[in-house]
């Protein structure tokens, strides 16, 4: 039985649009060795150097390989729905903001912690907390399909004369446990702090507590437009192909059963067998009975 949904990244274009930059961006800035550029720390780049633009691009891309496979394997399985749930405008809005509420998040937390804290935190590079804002929309809006239970058949017991120990896993269990190998991806601290501060925003973000769902973003409205105006009108154009086509394969199915009407018209075997059956005189039903006891 085949699913309704469409399968892969049918009508979803943000989704891969995002994933192929997230595949494509840490392939090329390895490749020009320009990986250096991503790091953000508070000291010395910001507070020595005056380095404001790290800011705005270190989470444009991940630095190791596992986190880019764990973050596309997010996207392909999870993630990629909320654009059904959204609309695929509304989830470029949605992923706009999350990445502005995160840098401007981020750079709070590391001039509270340098200034006031004496500690100088060190950022990774890679949309952390887009991904985890994003994985808090999943379990907000995305409904439990399925529940499975492990069960351990008394091998381990909680108590003397107990029942058996189980556990009850829902169809989540891998996206949770995705989350949580990017979750520690960068050890106990580096990455834990983008990814909480992330699922915190993400919290606000779709409980209503920060402007997003609502918001009206003229440019990036005109730049989703510009993206998928040549799409639709290639869109459009097969459409109107596919109906000429079907019109004339219509076309030629009435000429054909035309064809073959006028051929059997046409057929004078056909006729003289026609007529000679038209010609037998009717017999009264009288004289059909009687021939019924004669024979």
């Amino acid at each position: 039985m085949s699913s309704i949904l469409p399968k892969g990244f049918s009508h979803l274009p943000i989704s891969s649009a995002i994933t192929t930059l997230l595949i494509v961006v840490p392939l090329v800035i390895s490749v020009l060795d320009l990986k250096h550029l991503f790091i953000l720390s508070y000291d010395p780049f910001i507070y020595t150097w005056r380095q404001y633009w790290r800011i705005f691009i270190f989470q444009l891309q991940f630095q190791n390989e596992s986190q880019v496979i764990v973050s596309v394997m997010l996207l392909v399985m999870t993630l990629k729905n909320l654009e059904r749930v959204f609309g695929s405008l509304k989830f470029l809005k949605i992923v706009t903001v999350l990445f502005f509420y995160n840098m401007i998040a981020t750079f709070s937390l590391m001039w509270f912690s340098y200034n006031i804290l004496s500690i100088n935190l060190f950022m990774p590079a890679g949309p952390l907390g887009v991904l985890f804002g994003l994985i808090y929309a999943s379990t907000k809006y995305t409904p439990i399909l399925y529940k499975f239970e492990l069960n351990f058949g008394g091998l381990i017991k909680l108590k003397q004369g107990s029942e058996d120990f189980k556990i009850i896993l829902t169809n989540e269990f891998i996206t949770i446990l995705l989350a949580l190998q990017l979750f520690l991806s960068e050890g106990l601290i580096n990455s834990t702090i983008p990814s909480m501060m992330g699922y915190f925003i993400g919290c606000l973000v779709f409980n209503d507590l920060l402007p997003c769902l609502g918001l009206k973003l003229s440019l990036i409205e005109c730049l989703y437009n510009q993206l998928t105006k040549r799409k639709r009108q290639r869109d459009l154009d097969s459409d109107i192909q596919n109906m000429v086509n079907n019109d004339s394969l219509v076309q030629e199915d009435n000429q054909q059963s035309e064809g073959a009407q006028l051929a059997d018209d046409d057929d004078p075997d056909d006729n003289l067998e026609q007529d000679a059956v038209d010609d037998t005189p009717v017999r009264p039903l009288t004289t059909q009975f009687l021939d019924t006891f004669r024979r």
